[in-house]
Order: structure tokens, then sequence, then C-alpha cells
């Protein structure tokens, strides 16, 4: 009965997938997907970095916070395009969860000071 439902989910509600740390929008997971979300499950276990999603925009283009990034396959390695180059997943998360966390809460930030300032103008009126 699982099986039977997941098939049905799969090929008629593709709208929106989501994935412990990957979210798939109307794409059909791929080789790609499934090594992704893989090696998050196992990746978030063993290092303590903060969970930025990826979310799939067309064919090997993902974003990752505020980055478009492209990722390939390589064997069983995951890449990413970086710098001109390709640098492994790992690399890449480590070398940019930290920054797009902050980016995040400055964004935060942002937005209150925005709707401080906001409130002092209709208290001076």
């Amino acid at each position: 009965m699982y099986h039977l439902l997941h098939f049905i989910f799969r090929k008629y509600a593709l709208d929106i997938m989501i994935y412990n740390y990957l979210w798939i929008n109307r794409f059909k997971p791929d080789n790609i997907d499934i090594k992704l979300e893989q090696f998050l499950k196992q990746f978030y276990l063993k290092h303590q970095v903060p969970k930025i999603t990826f979310k799939k925009t067309s064919r090997n283009n993902y974003e990752y916070g505020t980055q478009k990034i492209v990722i390939k396959l390589e064997g069983e390695a995951i890449r990413v395009r970086y710098s001109g180059g390709y640098l492994l997943i790992d690399k890449f998360i480590e070398l940019n969860a930290i920054l797009e966390e902050n980016k995040k809460k400055g964004q935060k930030m942002n937005n209150n000071v925005k709707a401080n300032n906001k409130k002092k103008q209709k208290n001076k009126y």
C-alpha cells in the first residue's frame, strides 16, 4: 500500500516535495537529488554547521541560502561549481554555511529595524 501511495504522490503531486534538507519544486527527483539528500543526512549528523536548505530551481541548478549554485555528480562525489572550478560539497558547506546563516540573521535584523522605524513614524503623527 505504501509503495502505491508513494507512486501516486510522485506522479500527481509533484508541485512541492519537501525532504529534510532538500526542497524540490515541480521537478522529479533525479540521481543528484537522491545522493544530495543522503549526503546531507549524514553530514549534518557529523558536523555542527547551520542547516541551510538546498532548493532546486532547474536541472543541476540549486539555491543554497542566497547563492545560486550548480551541482554535478562525478562517480560517487557530489561537486559544486565554485570560483571557476568544482569543489566537494562538504567543503562548500563548511565554507558557506556560517556566511549564509549570518546573511539570514542580518535580514531578520534589518526587517526588525524597518518595522520599528515604521512604528516610530506612526507614533509621531
